[in-house]
C-alpha cells in the first residue's frame, strides 16, 4: 500500500491568527536605507506596494518608504509620505504622480499604507481603505536603474525616511481592497502567488547591539537587502520593536486523485477512501504558522480487463511493454493506464487461427464449375484461390483438376438391341417415359422387352454422363386388341383394377421388365378383377392377358 505524509503547504489563504511581537527597522532620516538586489516590477505592469510605517513627529519633508527605477519622468516608483502628511506615489511627469489629502497620517501610531497600479490607474490605501485614485498611464519602469531601495529614493535626489518601517511587500499583481485589508494585520506564511519581494524586517534584537545583523531577508526569493549607515545599537537607527501582527495560517486546498491502495496522512489522521477532509496542523508551516489542509480525495479502483484475441499466423499482440507471438493466457499490469490514472490489469486469452491450406483432387465431365471463384474450366490443371476466413486471415484452396471427356452416344442394331459406344465403364439404362431405372439393365447392351424410349447413364467412377433417348417400337409380341381391357389407376401405388369390355375367361399375370412373373390370377367369365400389389418395388411392370387361344395382350403399368 502506498502511503503519503503531508506536512507542508505552499498554497495560501490567510485566516485566523494568534498575536505575536515582531521587529521593525528605525531609519534616522539622514542616510539610513536598505539596498536590495531585486529589480522590481517593470514596464507598465500591474503592481502593489505595502508597508507599515510609524512617524515619531510631524513630517517637515518628504520621507521615502521604497523606490526603484531611474530619475526620469514615468521611470521611478517613489512610494512616500510627503511633508504635508500625504501618502504619495511619484513616477514623474504628466500622469505619473498620485497624492492623497494632507495630514492623513496620525503621528505616533503605526499606519498601513499601500499603493496599487492596475491597468494604468493608481490607487492609494490607508489602513485598508482607499484614500485616492488617479491616472498613472505614464508609468513605464525601465529594466535598468536602481534596484529596490527601502527608506530612500533612487539616485537623483535624497528623501530619507525618518521613523519606523515594517512588513515591506511587493506584488506583481494588483491587489484588491479586500485582499489588502484581510492580510495587512498578519505576517504572511509561505509564498503567496504574486508576492515577489517580502521583507518582514524581524532580524536582530530590538534596541540591542546588532552590529553584525546587516542583512534584511527577502522571504520569497534570494534578492535580499543590505543595511547601509545604520548605527545598529540603541532605540534609533537600529532594529526595534515593530508592528504587532497576527501569525497567519496557511490554507492548502488539495485535490488528489489516487488509486486503491493509496493513503494520505495529514497530521494524526490517515485517509484512504474518497471524501472531503479538513485538518489543522498547529504551527505546521516552516514559519510556525498553522496549516489548514482542505483535502478533496478521490480513490479510484484498479481497472481489470479481460480480452480474448484471435490472431492470424505471423501476427503479434502488444500489451503494455510486452509483445506476444504464441498462443497462451497472459496477465499484464499497465501502470496508470486507466482513465482515472490507476493501474489497469489486463488478462489476455490469445489464440492463433489454423490456416486453411488444402488441396483437393476433383474431376469434371467435359468441364468443371468451381463455386469458390465462379469459374468454369474445360481442361485439366491446378488452380489456387486465396481468401480471408471469418477472422480475416488468409486461407488457401487448391484444386488438382482432371477434366474427363465423357461423350455418350447410343446405337441400335437391326434386332432392336441398344448399345452404348463407351466400353469398360458402368451402365444404367433408364425408361425415358418414367425416368426410372430398369432393373438389371446394367450392361453395355440393352434389349428392351417392350416398346418405349430408353437412355443410358455412363459412370466412369469420377463422373457421369447421360445419353439421348432412343425410341423402340418393334418389340415382337403376339397381341390381341389392347382396347379390350383397361387398367386404372395408372400409375398406381400397387392397388389397381383390370376391367374388360366383356366377360373374360383366361389368365392374367404380372411380370417385370425382364419378363419375370410376379403374380398370376385366373378369371372365368369375369369383366374385372382387383390387384393389391403394394409390396412391389417402384418401377415398370406389365399386365399380360392370356387368352385360351394363346394370344397375349400386354399393357404397361407404373408402380410409384
Amino acid at each position: 500500500m502506498k502511503t503519503k505524509h503531508f506536512f507542508l503547504s505552499i498554497l495560501f489563504a490567510l485566516t485566523g491568527f494568534s498575536l505575536s511581537a515582531q521587529n521593525g527597522l528605525h531609519f534616522d532620516g539622514i542616510n539610513d536605507h536598505i539596498q536590495t538586489t531585486y529589480g522590481g516590477v517593470l514596464g507598465s505592469a500591474n503592481r502593489t506596494f505595502e508597508a507599515w510605517v510609524y512617524l515619531d513627529a510631524a513630517p517637515t519633508s518628504n520621507k521615502c518608504i521604497l523606490d526603484y527605477g531611474t530619475n526620469s519622468a514615468g521611470s521611478r516608483n517613489t512610494f512616500m509620505i510627503s511633508g504635508n502628511g500625504q501618502v504619495s506615489f511619484i513616477a514623474g511627469g504628466t500622469n505619473g504622480n498620485l497624492t492623497s489629502a494632507n495630514n492623513v497620517i496620525t503621528i505616533g501610531q503605526w499606519a498601513h499604507v499601500a499603493f496599487v497600479l492596475e491597468n494604468g490607474i493608481g490607487y492609494v490605501y490607508l489602513n485598508g481603505t482607499q484614500i485616492t485614485t488617479g491616472n498613472l498611464s505614464a508609468v513605464n519602469t525601465p529594466s535598468f536603474g536602481d534596484n529596490l531601495k527601502i527608506g530612500q529614493r533612487v539616485s537623483g535626489g535624497s528623501i530619507p525616511f525618518d521613523g519606523k518601517i515594517d512588513e515591506v511587500r511587493v506584488w506583481n499583481t494588483a491587489r484588491t481592497q479586500q485582499e489588502i485589508s484581510s492580510h495587512m494585520n498578519v505576517e504572511l506564511c509561505g509564498a503567496p502567488q504574486g508576492l515577489v519581494a517580502y521583507f518582514k524586517l524581524n532580524e536582530g534584537t530590538a534596541g540591542g547591539n546588532n552590529s553584525t545583523i546587516t542583512t534584511a531577508t527577502n522571504e520569497v526569493s534570494s534578492y535580499n537587502g543590505t543595511l547601509n549607515n545604520f548605527d545598529l545599537t540603541g532605540t534609533t537607527s537600529n532594529w526595534v520593536t515593530g508592528k504587532t501582527l497576527g501569525l497567519g495560517s496557511v490554507i492548502n486546498n488539495m485535490t488528489i486523485n489516487e488509486c486503491t491502495g493509496f493513503s494520505i496522512t495529514v497530521g494524526p489522521n490517515t485517509y484512504n477512501s474518497t471524501g472531503i477532509y479538513s485538518d489543522t496542523l498547529f504551527g505546521g508551516s516552516i514559519e510556525g504558522c498553522d496549516s489548514i489542509i482542505n483535502l478533496d480525495l478521490t480513490v479510484a479502483t484498479i481497472s481489470n480487463y479481460t480480452q480474448t484475441v484471435t490472431l492470424c499466423p505471423g501476427e503479434s499482440l502488444t500489451v503494455g511493454s510486452n509483445t506476444y507471438t504464441t498462443a497462451g493466457n497472459y496477465i499484464d499490469t499497465l501502470f496508470g493506464a486507466s482513465p482515472a490514472g490507476c493501474d489497469s490489469i489486463v488478462a489476455t486469452d490469445l489464440s492463433y487461427t489454423t490456416p486453411y491450406d488444402e488441396t483437393f483432387t476433383v474431376y469434371g465431365c467435359n468441364n468443371y464449375y468451381w463455386d469458390v471463384n465462379g469459374e468454369t474450366y474445360t481442361s485439366s490443371g491446378t488452380h489456387t484461390e486465396v481468401f480471408q476466413d471469418i477472422n480475416g486471415c488468409d486461407s488457401t484452396i487448391t484444386i488438382d483438376l482432371n477434366v474427363v471427356p465423357l461423350t455418350n452416344t447410343v446405337s441400335m442394331n437391326e434386332h432392336g438391341v441398344l448399345k452404348a459406344d463407351r466400353s469398360n465403364i458402368s451402365y444404367q439404362w433408364i425408361d425415358c417415359d418414367t425416368e426410372m431405372e430398369i432393373p438389371g439393365a446394367t450392361n453395355q447392351e440393352f434389349e428392351p422387352t417392350y416398346n418405349g424410349s430408353f437412355k443410358v447413364v455412363l459412370d466412369n467412377g469420377d463422373c457421369t454422363d447421360t445419353s439421348i433417348c432412343l425410341t423402340i417400337d418393334n418389340v415382337s409380341v403376339k397381341t390381341y386388341d389392347n382396347n379390350a381391357f383397361s387398367i386404372y389407376p395408372n400409375p398406381s401405388n400397387g392397388s389397381f383394377k383390370v376391367e374388360f369390355n366383356s366377360a373374360f375367361t383366361g389368365d392374367i399375370n404380372v411380370t417385370d421388365v425382364s419378363g419375370k412373373q410376379i403374380f398370376n390370377v385366373e378369371l372365368k367369365d369375369d369383366k374385372f378383377t382387383n390387384f393389391n400389389l403394394k409390396k412391389l418395388e417402384k418401377g415398370i411392370y406389365f399386365i399380360n392377358i392370356i387368352y385360351d387361344s394363346g394370344v397375349i395382350s400386354s399393357k404397361k403399368i407404373i408402380i410409384k
